[in-house]
C-alpha cells in the first residue's frame, strides 16, 4: 500500500511517498522531479522499505528561505533520516539525486549503508555559465521567463531524456509544467540546475572517499549526461558495481522500470544474481 504523508524537516513540511516494509530504501529525485519514480516504487516495495521524499522547493514540498547547496540537501537527508527514526538507509539517486547521495554518504557514512548512483551528475559539470554571475543571471533569465513557461518547450526537451518515447507517460511533462507554476518553485528548479552546473570543488575526492558497497547504473543511449561518466565514477569508487542497460536513456526507472528495480534488489543482496 502507498501511502502520501508529510513531516516537518528544519521547519520546512516535507511531502514524503512511502510503500513496503524491511530494509528501508531512499529514492532521491533529480531535476525531474518525484514522478521519475514512480513505475518503481510499487515493485521495490515488495522488498524494501520505500521512502520518496520531494526535495525542498519541489512537488508538493515547501521551499527553503535560503538557497540549497548539494551540502545543504545532504544535510536535509540526514534531518530525514532523523525525523523518521532511521539510524541508516541504503540511498539511490538519479541525476542530481545522485549527486546528493555522494555528498551525505561521503560527509555522513554511518547514515548510508549502500549507495546506488543512477545518472549521476556532478563529474559532468558546466561551470562556464553557472560561475560567471553575469551570464548566469540571463540564462537563468531565460530559462524562467520563456522555457519553464512554455509545456511545449517542455515536451520538446523532455524527448532527450528517453531512447524511446513511446516510454514517457503521457502526462509526465503536464504535470512536471504544472509543479513549476508556482514562481518560488522556478526559483528552486534553477539554484538545483546551477549545483548541477558546479558541484562542490572536492566532489571528486568525496567520490574516491566513498568507502560504501555502490551501485552505479546507467543507460547505454543517455543523452542528458554521457555514459563515459559511468566509466569515471567506477574508476574512482573502490567498491563499486557498474551496470548499464541497453535501449535506456536518461529517464532510467520510468524507461526501463524492471531492470532498475532487479539491479537493485541483487545489489542489496535480497535475490542472488540468476
Amino acid at each position: 500500500m502507498v501511502v502520501e504523508h508529510s513531516v516537518v524537516v528544519d521547519g520546512l513540511r516535507i511531502h514524503i511517498v512511502e510503500s513496503g516494509s524491511g530494509k528501508p530504501l531512499l529514492l532521491l529525485h533529480g531535476l525531474g522531479g518525484p514522478q521519475m519514480w514512480e513505475r518503481v516504487i510499487g515493485p521495490l516495495s515488495a522488498t524494501f522499505r520505500v521512502i520518496v521524499p520531494d526535495l525542498p522547493g519541489f512537488a508538493d514540498s515547501q521551499c527553503g528561505s535560503v538557497p540549497y547547496s548539494t551540502d545543504h540537501f545532504a544535510e536535509f537527508i540526514v534531518q530525514l533520516l532523523d525525523t523518521l527514526e532511521l539510524a541508516t538507509a541504503t540511498i539511490a539517486g538519479i541525476s542530481y539525486g545522485a549527486q546528493i547521495a555522494v555528498s551525505c554518504a561521503y560527509r555522513f557514512p554511518q547514515r548510508t549503508d549502500r549507495l546506488v548512483l543512477i545518472a549521476a551528475t556532478g563529474l559532468s559539470a558546466q561551470r562556464g555559465v553557472a560561475l560567471n554571475d553575469i551570464r548566469w543571471s540571463m540564462f537563468s533569465g531565460f530559462m524562467k521567463r520563456i522555457v519553464l513557461r512554455s509545456q511545449s518547450i517542455l515536451e520538446i526537451l523532455s524527448r532527450g531524456s528517453f531512447y524511446d518515447i513511446r516510454n514517457r507517460p503521457q502526462d509526465l511533462v503536464e504535470r512536471f509544467y504544472r509543479q513549476l507554476l508556482d514562481e518560488a518553485k522556478k526559483n528552486s528548479w534553477l539554484i538545483v540546475l546551477r549545483n548541477v552546473f558546479t558541484p562542490s570543488p572536492d566532489f571528486r575526492q568525496q567520490v574516491a572517499g566513498l568507502r560504501q558497497p555502490v551501485l552505479i547504473l546507467w543507460g547505454e543511449h543517455d543523452r542528458a549526461v554521457s555514459s563515459k561518466f559511468a566509466r569515471e565514477f567506477h574508476r574512482l569508487i573502490p567498491q563499486s558495481t557498474l551496470h548499464t542497460i541497453p535501449e535506456c536513456g536518461h529517464s532510467m526507472p520510468l524507461e526501463k522500470p524492471d531492470e532498475v528495480c532487479e539491479a537493485i534488489i541483487m545489489f542489496a543482496g535480497v535475490v542472488s544474481p540468476k
